[in-house]
Order: structure tokens, then C-alpha cells, then sequence
């Protein structure tokens, strides 16, 4: 997807993660693959998570009429696939004199909280992911004499980013109704970028490609299961998201005399804090979910000197975030998702010189489309693919998960 240009006038500016001007920068990228700002906006998990849990509500009541129908032996009493038998017990409902049960894991979306995994199962889930991004950027050094003329140097920028994300994830079930993660990513990410001067003096264009490799920003989160979904309340789950800035952040990476990046950052450079609520609304043949959440940003004392300018403290912009969706089940071993996420990412105060900037606000929104496949009882694979509908938007999200689950105790 082509990036809408947009104008920068003025000497220096530091917004939303774009340096422009004197110092030519790229948009600083989070660890996780994110938003045009770079400041570890995670916009698409609000939706794989909700696409997740609402599978897993919907294939654990499928399972259940499977072994009230006899085939049990087919199916498996400790499939870690989501059952009719403890969808019935996380609503509170009667479940007459079956064995127990462990509580199966959360496919595609164990991130955003929705039917939790059981106490005493641990569950491990190596991850890859794709993404990639294509920027255009118009820059123009100059001062603005009247609304049609522009004086100075004018500048087109294209960039086309690639980010591959290695992540395991770990998820315990310290209660049925309480469940704690930890996520560690490992990223690479490759980027070319083509500077076009457009004025006063048109020259060749110049061609950059940086990469770079290290570990990512480190998450940790707590999901908690508010409601149950007995009477007219769905099953409704707070949860709780902390990201670290374990990655090399925009301001960490190496530059050179002119401030251009000699490789790109693997981390947004900023802690998070990101609550949020999930629910769950069964309708047979299909769950509803929808996800809502703020995420806010910690601001820093960057004190760093990029070409020549001093940036002295950056506030990234905070997140407004939503997500609604359905999944269906096709049969006892697939089912599949659909749904929409959208971050409303407020702006950027950066402070340059002693003076504040503010970059624009941003809208992200995608499109996504997500399977899974139950292949053991005790593991799965959960294929999703995004696409950006906004210009803010990465263009293309393709992840692929492999849960499998143990249970300890």
C-alpha cells in the first residue's frame, strides 16, 4: 500500500517517529511490527486475539456435542481444541458426570484475554511473522511565502521495509480464571530507501539498505476472566499489557555525521502499559468478539544529538484501540475467523531545541483473515493474514503460530 505524502516544512521536525529536514531519519519502528509511529503500537494483536478466543469458545462447544454423540475416542477427551464441555464451565453451567477436563489453549489470540487457560497448563507457542511496509514521504526544507509557493529544498522519499519476528510465548494458568504471559521476540528487519531531490536543482536518486538483527521488545501481560456468560452477559475478560524496551529503540541505533541511520532499530525505545477488556458472545454457528483498550505510552529524556540538532524529550502518542469480528467452525478439526481492528494514535510531542513539535495523528485500520488447524490433541496451527485499509496501516501481516500445550499439574 503507497503511503499518502504528506509535507513537512521548516527546518527540523521529530513526529510520530520521522525525522525530516537537516536530519533525514526513518519512521522509528517498533520491535513488533506496528504502526507508521514506531513507538511499539501493536494495533493488529487487538484483533488476532479477539479472532482467537472466539474460535476457541467456538470449537470447545463443538467438541463437547462430539463426545455427547459417542466419539470421544476421535476427538479426545484432553485435546487442548476448544470443547462444548468447558465453554459449559466457563458459563457456570452444569456438565453432568464427565471426567475433567483441562482447559484447551487460546489458538491465534491469547494476547487480548478470552476463555483462559486452565490452572496448572502451561502452554509454549513459537511464532513467525512477516510484515511488510512501503512509505512514500514528500520533504520539503524550505519556507512557505504563500499557500501555492514553496522556496527550498524539496525531497521524495520511498521506502520499502521488510520485519521477520521469531517470538516464543509462554502462558500459564495460575487460576481457571487467571492467566499470566510472557513473550520474547527476536526480529530482523531490512529496509531500502530511495531519496529523490525534486528542487531547486534536480538530482539522481540516491539508494539506501540498512538491516539489522537482535532481540526485540520483551511483553508481559495478565489476562483476568471478569464474567462468566451466564444470563445476558457475554464472557467478558480484563487484561493487562506491559511492554519493555528491551529492543534497540530509534534513539539506541547507530548514525552517521548527517544523522541518516546506519541500521534499523529493533525496538520502540519506550515502555507501555496497555489495559483492555474482551468479550465473547456465542450465537451458534458462530462467536462474536469485540476488544476495546487505551494504550499509553511512557515519555523519556532521549538527550541525544541527531546530525545537528538536539532532541532532548519525546512523548510518544497514546492509542485508542478496537476490534470486532466473527469465527465459525467448517468442521471438527478448522475453523476460521474474520474481523477488523482500528487504533486511533493520538500525536507526538517531541522536544527539539527547547521547542515542542507535534506530529500528526494517525488511523490504523486492517482487515484480517484467520485459520486454525487442530492437528494432536495436543497442538495446532493458527495461520493469519492482515492487510492495511489506511494509509498508516502496514501493508501486509502474515503470522503464523504453533501452540502446544502441557499440563503440569
Amino acid at each position: 500500500m503507497k503511503r499518502s505524502v504528506t509535507l513537512f516544512a521548516g527546518g527540523v521536525v521529530l513526529a510520530a517517529g520521522v525525522a525530516s529536514g537537516n536530519v533525514h531519519a526513518e519512521e522509528m519502528a517498533s520491535g513488533e511490527p506496528a504502526t507508521r509511529d514506531g513507538f511499539g503500537f501493536q494495533f493488529a494483536d487487538a484483533l488476532q486475539n479477539g479472532n482467537d478466543r472466539a474460535l476457541e469458545v467456538f470449537e470447545r462447544r463443538d467438541r463437547r456435542q462430539n463426545r455427547i454423540s459417542g466419539d470421544a475416542s476421535m476427538f479426545g477427551e484432553s485435546s487442548p481444541e476448544p470443547t462444548r464441555r468447558q465453554f459449559a464451565q466457563a458459563a457456570g453451567q452444569p456438565v453432568g458426570e464427565e471426567p475433567e477436563e483441562r482447559r484447551p489453549e487460546v489458538e491465534a489470540i491469547r494476547e487480548r484475554g478470552g476463555v483462559l487457560t486452565r490452572q496448572g497448563t502451561l502452554i509454549l507457542e513459537p511464532s513467525f511473522e512477516f510484515q511488510h511496509d512501503n512509505v512514500s514521504r514528500f520533504v520539503a526544507g524550505g519556507v512557505q511565502i504563500i499557500d501555492t509557493v514553496l522556496l527550498g529544498v524539496i525531497e521524495v522519499t520511498e521506502a520499502q521495509r521488510n520485519v521477520l519476528t521469531a517470538a516464543m510465548t509462554a502462558r500459564y494458568g495460575v487460576t481457571d480464571r487467571f492467566e499470566v504471559e510472557v513473550k520474547v521476540p527476536y526480529l530482523y528487519r531490512d529496509e531500502e530507501r530511495t531519496t529523490t531531490i525534486v528542487e531547486p536543482d534536480p538530482e539522481g536518486a540516491d539508494t539506501r539498505s540498512i538491516s539489522a538483527h537482535n532481540i526485540g521488545d520483551v511483553e508481559f501481560a495478565g489476562h483476568y476472566q471478569l464474567t462468566t456468560g451466564t444470563g445476558f452477559l457475554p464472557v467478558t475478560v480484563g487484561n493487562l499489557r506491559v511492554k519493555s524496551d528491551t529492543g534497540r529503540g530509534p534513539f539506541d541505533i547507530d548514525r552517521d555525521l548527517a544523522g541518516q541511520e546506519t541500521e534499523p532499530s529493533t525496538g520502540s525505545g519506550f515502555w507501555s502499559l496497555e489495559p483492555s477488556v474482551t468479550m465473547l458472545i456465542p450465537s451458534d454457528p458462530v462467536v462474536f468478539f469485540t476488544n476495546v483498550g487505551y494504550l499509553v505510552n511512557l515519555s523519556r529524556d532521549v538527550e541525544t544529538v541527531i546530525g545537528d540538532v538536539q532532541v532532548e524529550r519525546v512523548r510518544p502518542g497514546n492509542a485508542f484501540r478496537g476490534s470486532f469480528g466473527m469465527a465459525f467452525g467448517l468442521n471438527q478439526q478448522v475453523s476460521m475467523s474474520l474481523g477488523y481492528s482500528h487504533d486511533f494514535i493520538q500525536k507526538t510531542e517531541t522536544v527539539i531545541d527547547g521547542q515542542t513539535r507535534e506530529s500528526d495523528s494517525l488511523q490504523v485500520g486492517a482487515l484480517s483473515l484467520g485459520a486454525h488447524y487442530q492437528f494432536s490433541e495436543r497442538a495446532g496451527l493458527n495461520v493469519n493474514v492482515q492487510a492495511g485499509v489506511t494509509d498508516d496501516a502496514p501493508d501486509v501481516r502474515l503470522m503464523f503460530r504453533l501452540p502446544i500445550t502441557f499440563n503440569l499439574f
